[in-house]
């Protein structure tokens, strides 16, 4: 999880607002235009942020 912001930021991106930690198996990500929601897979069985989103158009998906 940790990588994604380093990488973003080696990429000159820095989150807005950072929620939640590599330890915690979640993070939320605010860059303003794009939210990003990093989940474990524990993690995201347990918030099933699709099912909230599911009337929602799907932009990407990466795995």
């Amino acid at each position: 999880m940790d990588e994604v912001v380093e990488r973003g930021e080696g990429a000159g991106f820095k989150p807005l607002q950072k929620e939640g930690s590599s330890g915690s198996g979640w993070m939320v990500l605010d860059y303003g235009t794009l939210i990003v929601h990093i989940f474990l897979p524990q993690q995201r069985d347990y918030y099933r942020m699709e099912d909230l989103w599911s009337d929602a158009a799907l932009v990407v998906r990466m795995q």
